[in-house]
């Protein structure tokens, strides 16, 4: 390694000692380098790579870099992701003065932040809570009101069921009624035809019987008259 570079990894060192008590960052708490905004991997590995060479200070800085992108990376694909203090406490571990968070320079004390984050994380789970309760007290009106629709409609196919059936009970004790009706004229009028036939034989037997004794009279009267001439 060249002298140049003895004396920027001595810089950055005394710069960007994690274990300091000045509470200094090798880069502002902005986190940029140029004009990109850089989140708390990239800053760093900014802050801890030489300018010259761009090679890491030591191994040490290498590792925890990498075990900084995977937790970060293995957080966001959980759907939990780590904010920056998170992931600087889980990886680079907390401060000894306590005054700053490693790696984000002279930005929000942890102190502070945490009491902040934790009040709006609270917040937050309260509102969702409260929302997640109304939700829920939604849904149940509505499952309340959807049994009670689907009771009513059973209810009315079964009253209409029940008045179809008495319909066609009505209609069917009409129809054997009717049958009836039509059975009792039908035979009335077999017996009628039936009276009437024996009645209209009778008359033609009797008008026949009558005949015969007009005849035989004639003839008897006939025979007298010849008897005497």
């Amino acid at each position: 390694m060249t002298i140049a570079a003895d004396q920027e990894k001595q810089r950055i060192a005394n710069e960007g000692n994690d274990d300091a008590g000045n509470g200094n960052e090798p880069n502002s708490n902005e986190g940029s380098v140029g004009t990109k905004k850089l989140d708390l991997c990239d800053l760093f590995k900014a802050s801890h790579r030489l300018r010259d060479t761009n090679e890491w200070i030591n191994s040490s800085c290498q590792e925890k870099h990498e075990m900084m992108v995977g937790v970060r990376d293995e957080a966001a694909l959980s759907g939990t992701p780590l904010s920056a203090e998170e992931l600087s406490i889980k990886c680079l571990g907390e401060s000894k003065t306590k005054n700053y968070i490693r790696g984000l320079g002279n930005g929000p004390k942890p102190s502070t932040y945490l009491s902040k984050s934790n009040s709006q994380s609270a917040a937050r789970q309260d509102q969702l809570q409260k929302l997640q309760h109304e939700l829920d007290l939604i849904r149940e009106e509505q499952r309340r009101e959807r049994e009670e629709e689907k009771t009513r409609r059973k209810e009315e196919k079964t009253r209409r069921e029940e008045e179809k059936t008495q319909r066609e009970e009505e209609q069917r004790q009409h129809e054997e009624e009717q049958r009836r009706r039509e059975e009792k004229y039908e035979e009335e009028k077999r017996r009628w035809e039936e009276t009437q036939r024996r009645q209209d034989e009778e008359r033609s037997i009797l008008l026949k019987e009558m005949e015969g004794r007009r005849f035989n009279g004639v003839s008897c009267r006939m025979l007298v008259i010849d008897y005497e001439d």
